[in-house]
């Protein structure tokens, strides 16, 4: 499949191509074939690539106005590159611990966790994502089916029936503070990630990556490290 052009058949088109999939499966510009794009194709991709958030192993960037509620329906994707097993890509958590979700790397695997009250329910797909290059993630709940997709290669689980699960922490990305504890497999002791991350959405709403609430470690955007700021923690009333 050609985008924007062919190999001059027909005329090209000027503008801008974001977030094309085909039966739900998302393209990825670092998947395409090198020899495949002529004239300007390589420089338009670089030039209107997505900034992406980078960290270094040490820390972990804080979203306040995400993470706040898993409901019943309920979505979450982003891009990653990493050449490391292990590490938290996203957490959020009740402030008493009862509840939590972990998106994270184990043995080189995507893993999603809830934990309602003390038990964890843990979810993988069986695709390796540690090789450096960039692999699409979605993770969704419709009720009672979770669903998490790795560069279209789908899993199901079917959970039992509950209702919104309170979490009331934000959404941390890349790691979570040093008192943030979690025990369930495919967590890895909640080690903090180290690689990129990229076109990161919530219930389909683009997570503004410049309007973060704390920050620790080395952490940047689009190249630029992220300075630590007053966290804002906010707490769900009932």
């Amino acid at each position: 499949m050609w985008l924007g052009g062919d190999s001059g058949n027909f005329s090209s088109v000027g503008g801008i191509l974001h977030g094309v999939s085909v039966d739900g499966i998302k393209l990825s510009v670092d998947q395409r074939d090198a020899q495949e794009f002529i004239g300007m194709a390589g420089a338009c991709i670089n030039k209107y690539a997505l900034p992406g958030i980078t960290f270094g192993g040490t820390g972990f960037v804080q979203y306040a106005q995400f993470g706040n509620v898993f409901t019943k329906q309920w979505s979450m994707e982003l891009s990653i590159r990493t050449n490391l097993p292990a590490g938290i890509l996203a957490f959020a958590t009740h402030q008493l611990g009862f509840y939590s979700y972990a998106l994270s790397i184990s043995e080189g695997q995507v893993f999603f966790t809830l934990v309602r009250m003390g038990n964890a329910d843990s979810h993988s797909a069986a695709v390796q994502v540690d090789d450096g290059v960039w692999h699409f993630i979605r993770i969704s709940r419709d009720d009672t089916q979770l669903t998490l997709v790795v560069d279209g290669y789908t899993s199901t689980m079917t959970l039992g029936r509950f209702g919104d699960v309170p979490t009331n922490s934000g959404l941390y990305l890349g790691g979570v503070p040093s008192s943030f504890t979690l025990t369930a497999p495919g967590v890895s002791q909640l080690l903090p990630f180290r690689g990129s991350m990229r076109s990161i959405a919530v219930n389909d709403e683009a997570v503004d990556l410049e309007q973060y609430g704390d920050v620790q470690g080395t952490v940047s955007l689009a190249g630029v490290p992220l300075r630590n700021v007053k966290p804002v923690y906010k707490t769900i009333e009932g």
